[in-house]
């Protein structure tokens, strides 16, 4: 897990550590070109818990291999979401990236196309 990035492997057969850790994605499902939308990341389907011992270091948010935003957390943190304002004026690809203490660095990558 260290070493490498992390990918869900088959997404309609994730295993608990995938819908714990994978970043999920989510935008608006309709919206124009040169329209600032809201990107929102979270880690996992099934929220993952931050304490001492197993936390999310931080997200980081890019579009079309742009930094647009990194948010580091700490284990006091209550959960580990980011949402960050994006000017869309074409095709773009979304990818998140987030690291837990435990189980590396995990990666989703989301196409996002304005109407």
């Amino acid at each position: 897990m260290f070493g490498c990035i992390n990918r869900v492997c088959d997404p309609n057969n994730m295993t608990t550590l995938e819908k714990k850790h994978a970043p999920v994605i989510s935008v608006p499902s309709y919206f124009k070109a040169n329209q600032t939308i809201y990107v929102t990341a979270q880690v996992g389907n099934i929220i993952h818990g931050m304490d001492p011992n197993h936390w999310i270091q931080w997200i980081e948010v890019h579009a079309d291999n742009a930094l647009i935003s990194r948010t580091e957390f700490s284990p006091q943190s209550p959960s580990a979401i980011v949402t960050v304002p994006l000017l869309v004026q074409k095709e773009t690809t979304l990818k998140v990236l987030e690291r837990c203490n435990l189980h590396g660095i995990w990666e989703s990558s989301q196409v996002v196309v304005p109407a």
